[in-house]
């Protein structure tokens, strides 16, 4: 399933340069998701270093995704953007303004199928990253603001079924995100789900997981499994024959 998502991405992208020009990109022969990671200007882009890896280990240990242990930092600028479905923006303080090419870029990005995941990593109710995110949202999508994402949402059951949202430090109950149609190309957490997952040196917690401590810090692990299988396979589990089915489990 996640190879036909990449490839219909990156296909909807090439099919896009016969109405505008762009730089031809050459198709990943690996055949292996890797995490992006987005870089930018100002602010912190990278909090923690090894959220990504540990989070990439307990992906490929439960489940079938062929996914890289390792990591790519990118900036909207670099041509191979589009070889990467997924893409993590994280940060505690507030940014630059992306350029007025760089939002072209990134709209481009969301239009034809990738999915930004965004990570408050500040662990406050009030922040600068917050403030930045919210100015990158009104240049992306000047009619639209963040929706709170609805219990039934196919990112809650993409591989486990979720009610309740975790992370690092329990700001927010709710994930957001900006819907179109029945796609949410951005998803964004408050709670800083990579403080969860980041580990230190000696195979041990970067940080503690407030207040719900390790059963906090697993289901923090499974709504980051939940989000990478979600822009991996969209919306194929919102079927109704499904309802019933999860429902009754989350009695």
């Amino acid at each position: 399933m996640e190879r036909r998502r990449i490839q219909a991405f990156i296909i909807g992208f090439l099919m896009s340069l016969m109405l505008a020009p762009a730089p031809l990109l050459a198709l990943d022969q690996k055949n292996e998701v890797v995490i992006a990671q987005l870089k930018y200007k100002g602010g912190d882009f990278e909090p923690y270093k090894s959220s990504i890896k540990r989070l990439a280990y307990y992906i490929v240990s439960r489940t079938s995704v062929n996914l890289s242990k390792r990591k790519k930092l990118i900036k909207l600028d670099d041509k191979n953007l589009f070889y990467y479905p997924f893409l993590y923006m994280t940060g505690a303080y507030d940014f630059k303004p992306f350029s007025k090419k760089d939002i072209t870029r990134l709209k481009r990005y969301l239009d034809y199928g990738g999915t930004l995941f965004i990570d408050d990593a500040a662990g406050r109710s009030k922040s600068g990253f917050d403030r930045g995110v919210q100015r990158l949202i009104k240049r992306l999508y000047p009619d639209r603001e963040f929706e709170r994402l609805d219990e039934d949402h196919t990112v809650f059951r993409s591989f486990y079924l979720l009610s309740r949202i975790p992370g690092r430090k329990l700001i927010s109950p709710y994930l957001f995100g900006i819907n179109i149609g029945d796609v949410t190309p951005i998803i964004y957490s408050r709670n800083d789900l990579g403080g969860a997952f980041a580990g230190d040196d000696y195979g041990g917690w970067e940080n503690n997981c407030v207040p719900g401590g390790e059963r906090q810090r697993e289901m923090s692990f499974r709504l980051g499994i939940n989000i990478v299988l979600y822009s991996l396979t969209v919306n194929y589990k919102k079927d109704q024959v499904h309802i019933p089915f999860i429902l009754q489990r989350r009695k």
